[in-house]
């Protein structure tokens, strides 16, 4: 007879489409259709990846109460008291559905849902954290009082790099036979940059580029951690080192706050670079553009292992990156892309300035990033350490 429960409860910060949820869903998927656990999800909060994450499991939202629908539940949320009994509620009936459900395990996605481990409280219940921070992001992002309940309440670790895998040693004390390596990834083998010129050429014309544009891309959400300033910054350098070059630069991810926007847009005016520069709304699918690339500027401060260096690597564009900002160094290491000092955007500009001009050590690099996103970072490889972990603490047997 079927147990009633779940092999794995997962939980998730939101559903949003930025790195750690598009990690998770992607997981989930890759669990349904190559094993036969049963699991359950519990979001922070929803987002625009809340039906996607519907379709591949049951899934629940921690502070669903305190969201806008419908009408007459908006206008009792406006009164304080009312918000906080109904949210309350709300939570206290999502903790007798965990309870009756009986997950074997708990998986915790990020950092970020260490009030929901402490408010569902379920001590026999083994649980595994998958860390996706460094340390400016756990001070800021997730608060250390949440990520204290975290190491309350988890027997192990996973983390995405070997710069977060120290920063949890070295910053919290924790010890490192909790701690496993299980890299972020993605379906690698199915990205091919196979018809790249097209690519690029598409992107040309759909951002009023010139034909003959060199176009240097970044990534993600606009703020001091990403370096969406930096990477200004970096195209001020080129234009000045090289200004009759036609190397353009996109950075896609938003959205910019109004505040953002009169920030980099008075640094592009003052550098002379507003021609040379796009910025590009979240897309729904940014594979194309980052197939249209020539190269990859991560630029972030601190990244612990972000899933746009994978989804570059895959597509062969060669990386250049900040040393002590993360993963993507451990990466490029010394043979597929380069690594400049911490913060020096001028190194940065001319490592691309080499890129340009070199046009088969741009194709070296980028194949052998590629091959190495191939060997370390494809669900292939990542996803049995996953159900790995999972087996050992559910004493499932997983496919």
């Amino acid at each position: 007879m079927k147990r009633r429960g779940v092999d794995v409860l997962f939980l998730g910060h939101d559903a949003s489409q930025t790195g750690a949820p598009i990690v998770l869903l992607r997981m989930l998927r890759w669990l349904r259709e190559n094993t036969d656990l049963s699991f359950s999800v519990v979001l922070g909060r929803g987002g625009p990846l809340e039906s996607d994450y519907r379709k591949v499991a049951d899934t629940k939202v921690y502070y669903a109460a305190t969201r806008t629908e419908p009408h007459l539940l908006s206008a009792l949320l406006r009164v304080p008291g009312l918000r906080r009994i109904i949210g309350y509620s709300h939570r206290r009936l999502l903790k007798m559905f965990l309870w009756f459900r009986k997950p074997r395990m708990i998986y915790a996605n990020t950092a970020a849902t260490g009030d929901m481990l402490a408010f569902f409280d379920l001590p026999q219940v083994p649980t595994v954290t998958h860390v996706h921070e460094l340390e400016v992001a756990l001070r800021t992002l997730v608060g250390l009082p949440q990520f204290s309940r975290i190491i309350r309440h988890t027997n192990q670790f996973l983390a995405v790099s070997q710069a977060v895998r120290q920063n949890l040693i070295l910053n919290h004390n924790i010890s490192d036979d909790d701690i496993d390596m299980v890299p972020e990834f993605l379906p690698v083998g199915e990205h091919s940059r196979t018809d790249c010129e097209n690519a690029r050429l598409n992107f040309i014309k759909r951002f009023g580029l010139p034909n003959d544009a060199f176009i240097v891309g970044a990534s993600g959400t606009p703020g001091w951690r990403k370096g969406s300033d930096l990477f200004v910054q970096v195209a001020g350098h080129v234009v000045r080192t090289r200004p009759d070059a036609p190397i353009y630069f996109a950075w896609i991810g938003g959205p910019l706050t109004k505040t953002e926007s009169e920030h980099l847009l008075h640094d592009c005016d003052c550098l002379g670079v507003t021609e040379r520069i796009r910025f590009i709304d979240t897309q729904p699918d940014p594979i194309p553009l980052f197939q249209g690339l020539s190269v990859f500027a991560m630029v972030s401060r601190e990244d612990p292992y972000p899933i746009v260096t994978i989804e570059a690597a895959a597509e062969a564009v060669p990386i250049v990156c900040f040393d002590q900002a993360g993963g993507t160094q451990e990466l490029l290491e010394g043979d597929a892309g380069f690594v400049v000092p911490y913060l020096d955007t001028a190194a940065m500009a001319d490592r691309i300035v080499e890129l340009f001009d070199t046009s088969s050590l741009r194709v070296q690099l980028g194949d052998r990033v590629r091959e190495k996103v191939l060997e370390r970072n494809d669900a292939s490889v990542v996803m049995p350490l996953i159900t790995n972990v999972i087996r050992r603490h559910t004493g499932n047997q997983v496919d």
